[in-house]
Parts: structure tokens; sequence; C-alpha cells
């Protein structure tokens, strides 16, 4: 089951703290959960017009994108 956690992100292309809305499914274990997957819904910078990256594509150069793909985004 999915659940959408709030994160404070420093991105590295625009050089600022950004929030970020972020779709998390994790699977629980022994010594905890373990995230498998990790969606960027929402970036705030880039919903007020600061960055004109788009998050809804595969090939996009966003570090926050390209981090919840491998599933680093903390």
């Amino acid at each position: 089951m999915a659940k959408i956690q709030k994160i404070i992100y420093k991105c590295a292309h625009v050089k600022n703290k950004v929030s970020l809305d972020v779709e998390v499914e994790a699977e629980k274990g022994f010594f905890g959960s373990k995230i498998t997957s990790q969606n960027l819904i929402k970036c705030d910078l880039q919903a007020m017009g600061g960055c004109n990256m788009r998050i809804d594509r595969f090939d996009t150069r966003c570090p926050a994108v390209a981090q919840a793909g491998k599933c680093t985004l903390k």
C-alpha cells in the first residue's frame, strides 16, 4: 500500500530547499520497513513556477525524479 510523504529536499538543480510530495511503497521486514518504490508527485517550487523541469517524464534530468527512481530520495 502506497502512502504520500512530504519531504524537504535540497535540489541540486536550483540549489535551494524544496518541499516534495512523494508516493512511497514499502515492505515490512523483520528489522523495519524497506522502500520498494518512490514516485515524485508534486514539487512546490515547480508548482510556483520557479523550476521548468518536468517531473512526469521518464527522460527528465530533474535530480529529485532521478533519486526517486533509485529509491534514494529521503
